[in-house]
């Protein structure tokens, strides 16, 4: 299996700034209740509606029956409070076109730098949903989302009859082993795994996935390859919201493991919010592939050499021999490792070190979360949360590898 990119996230802040039906030309005086209710009906964008109502007033309580059919119709939690105080007359904003495209431009440049998660605002996890469904409407497939629990798998109704409960299952696997933060996993609207029958339809989606991001503005980073390119020649690519599968070339048992794998990734990809090194996400998603499979095989750039047939022999004796003979990774080197480096050897350390780790499942849960709060070094994280020094740490770990089997 093959990874390609991964996708920087941008704003979503702007998709709520164009009315789909233009409102109509406002009565002087405060904005009434029938008048909103009318907007809204319309569709008017909750932005929009938020811009009448600073210049004009408004001549409504925002009653609590009120504000859920306004965070129904798009308001944020934000846009709710202001109403509430334009409502007690503590605030009128009177702004001019220029000064809220000037906002609005600010707002877009920081959450394009933001990082993705499971944390981002609603509106977010919304536009995920809906750029996957015009996707879906692009390449012109018979294939749907379909809700796992805390994914969506998009595939046809044959594929997802067979694949849904398996996602579920994993997801539940991972549940238990994890049950805190990894418990809770992820916004189905904005994590999908998509599984493609064929290769000439998984070609159409990949067209189509292109398409549509390009449409929306967003940005790829490829490392001077063409990344559409890449994507069509390997049999799966991942992105940060969207892992992509052709069935054809990846069937029967390849697919569960790929997509165990994938719930896993994308779960410490996203859980962490970008932050969790490149190792780390590997070591994450082999553990999963290995809970849901019982041997880990996923390598997203490298592959496995032609003797690893029985693969949960030969990861963990290729690990052993990496100790015996002085040539294993210490941990900064093994979370200095970059997606393109990895050799198979380096997605067995990987996995090996993030099993050790997640031998105390609450404790590593912490370290994650402190490498996504507190921005610390991952390193630096597992040891201030383990209470051990490095020394002590890799003791341990070498205990781990000559016990694992």
């Amino acid at each position: 299996m093959r990874s390609v990119f991964a996708i920087p996230i941008l704003s979503c802040l702007l998709a709520g700034m164009t009315a789909a039906n233009a409102a109509e030309a406002p009565e002087p005086g405060p904005v009434t209740i029938r008048e909103a209710a009318k907007m809204v009906r319309q569709k008017v964008a909750a932005a929009k509606i938020m811009e009448i109502i600073r210049e004009r007033g408004m001549a409504f309580k925002v009653t609590p029956d009120r504000a859920k059919r306004l965070k129904k119709a798009g308001f944020t939690e934000e846009q709710l409070e202001e109403l509430k105080l334009i409502e007690q007359g503590k605030r009128l904003i009177v702004l001019d076109a220029e000064t809220i495209a000037a906002i609005n431009a600010a707002a877009a440049a920081a959450a394009a730098k933001a990082p993705y998660g499971p944390r981002k605002p609603d509106a977010f996890h919304e536009d995920a949903k809906k750029r996957v469904e015009r996707i879906i409407t692009a390449s012109g497939l018979p294939i749907q989302r379909h809700l796992c629990t805390r994914f969506t798998l998009v595939a046809s109704k044959k594929t997802a009859r067979k694949l849904v409960p398996f996602v579920k299952k994993v997801e539940a696997q991972m549940g238990r082993a994890f049950p805190g933060v990894f418990k809770k996993g992820l916004d189905p609207r904005s994590a999908h795994i998509v599984v493609i029958d064929t290769t000439s339809d998984y070609r159409k989606w990949v067209e189509a996935l292109f398409a549509v991001y390009k449409e929306d503005g967003w940005k790829w980073q490829g490392g001077g390859v063409d990344p559409k390119t890449m994507a069509l020649g390997g049999a799966s690519f991942l992105t940060t919201l969207i892992v992509n599968n052709d069935l054809q070339r990846s069937p029967g048992e390849k697919i569960r493991r790929s997509v165990a794998y994938q719930v896993g990734h994308m779960t410490m990809e996203q859980i962490t919010e970008g932050r969790a090194p490149n190792a780390l996400v590997s070591g994450f998603g082999d553990l999963v592939e290995e809970l849901a499979m019982k041997t880990p095989s996923v390598m997203i750039y490298s592959y496995a050499p032609p003797n690893w047939k029985n693969q949960a022999k030969m990861w963990a004796k290729t690990v052993q021999w990496l100790k015996q003979t002085k040539q294993l990774l210490d941990p900064p080197a093994i979370f200095g490792l970059q997606f393109k480096a990895m050799k198979p050897r380096n997605y067995a350390e990987a996995w090996s070190f993030v099993s050790y780790l997640a031998r105390e499942p609450r404790t590593f849960e912490a370290g994650v979360l402190a490498i996504r709060d507190e921005r610390a070094k991952p390193l630096d994280a597992f040891l201030k949360e383990y209470r051990v020094d490095a020394k002590r740490l890799v003791r341990g770990w070498r205990t781990f590898i000559a016990r694992k089997r």
